[in-house]
């Protein structure tokens, strides 16, 4: 589950498998718009469907990775699915809590964001970054900041 910057709830699914020749394997199958309460069974049929549009087999699958949210985790367990808990999620969380007990760092983090976040949205920001950049090396290719858009294809159904 993710928010868009609207606070719009989705649900990305994505697939991973080893082929026969041992090479990781990766399709993203899509993102699929929420609107309800995000209750377990709610999010488990959810994912229900997604495995049924795709016409996979939920005996088929290994795990799941999720947050460490208990509406996920119920889900899971209600689907009889194993649950693994997703390390980048739990590792941003425990350098999270970590640091906001740290005030000079909890600034420093706070000014990061608002720095990111008004070139996310600000057209001229994003402007006078990229004539900063080709100021600075000319001739070069303008770097682009990441977004959750530019990452993730979109789909919905």
């Amino acid at each position: 589950m993710w928010s868009s910057h609207g606070l719009t709830p989705y649900l990305g699914y994505t697939i991973h498998w080893i082929d026969s020749d041992w090479n990781l394997k990766t399709i993203y199958l899509g993102t699929r718009h929420v609107p309800e309460d995000h209750t377990a069974s709610n999010l488990a049929e959810r994912m229900h469907n997604v495995l049924s549009y795709w016409k996979l087999d939920e005996e088929k699958q290994v795990a799941i990775t999720t947050d460490n949210r208990a509406n996920i985790n119920k889900a899971c367990r209600d689907s009889k699915w194993t649950n693994v808990l997703c390390f980048g999620h739990n590792l941003h969380l425990a350098i999270t809590n970590t640091l906001a007990n740290k005030t000079r760092t909890t600034c420093a983090l706070k000014v990061c964001k608002k720095v990111v976040a008004a070139f996310g949205t600000s057209l001229k920001k994003r402007r006078d970054l990229a004539a900063a950049q080709l100021q600075e090396e000319p001739g070069q290719k303008v770097k682009q900041l990441a977004s959750i858009s530019t990452v993730l294809p979109k789909f919905q159904g």
